[in-house]
């Protein structure tokens, strides 16, 4: 089970894109409904896009601009998203089960925060690593680290992830030893 994140970039790119080219098709339509002063002149534009070559550089730099914004909106659609639930081992029954991202990071950060002499936690994780960036009132910092890592390896352990990530723990004491 790999559920990944919806292609929400190119989606609001599109909708933006989409909603500005409509509010301009409505605002230049009631304009020549209204016909008093309109502020953008239809014929006038009308007459320029008449004008204009296929040949001219206008035209080439627009189709390389419309170009451009179409690649980058498939490169968004096509590039996967951070995956949202995490897989877990199985067994052989063939059924798949998995732990949300943030209920992962929630759980190693809790765990993390009730070794003793911990103050504060940041828990970064990746595809194939977790850092543990711990913060302590204490002056010295001797075991905590080991306690650390010991603590984030129990919760690893009892989760069953599929792929388990390397744990590192980084200590910093908030006092100075002086």
């Amino acid at each position: 089970m790999k559920r990944r994140s919806r292609r929400s970039l190119a989606a609001a790119l599109t909708a933006i894109g989409l909603f500005a080219l409509c509010a301009f098709a409505v605002t230049v339509s009631v304009q020549v409904l209204m016909d008093p002063r309109r502020w953008s002149d239809v014929d006038n534009a009308i007459g320029v896009l008449n004008s204009v070559r296929w040949g001219d550089l206008v035209v080439l730099a627009a189709a390389v601009g419309v170009g451009v914004v179409g690649l980058i909106l498939l490169l968004a659609a096509l590039v996967p998203g951070r995956l949202v639930v995490v897989p877990l081992a199985s067994d052989d029954t063939g059924i798949t089960a998995g732990v949300g991202r943030r209920s992962l990071g929630s759980a190693l950060r809790r765990t993390a925060l009730a070794v003793d002499g911990v103050s504060t936690v940041r828990i970064k994780r990746r595809r194939r690593k977790v850092v543990a960036a711990v913060r302590t009132t204490r002056t010295t910092t001797d075991g905590l680290a080991d306690a650390e890592q010991t603590a984030v390896d129990r919760v690893l352990d009892e989760i069953d992830l599929q792929r388990r990530p390397v744990v590192s723990v980084k200590v910093k004491s908030v006092r100075s030893s002086a």
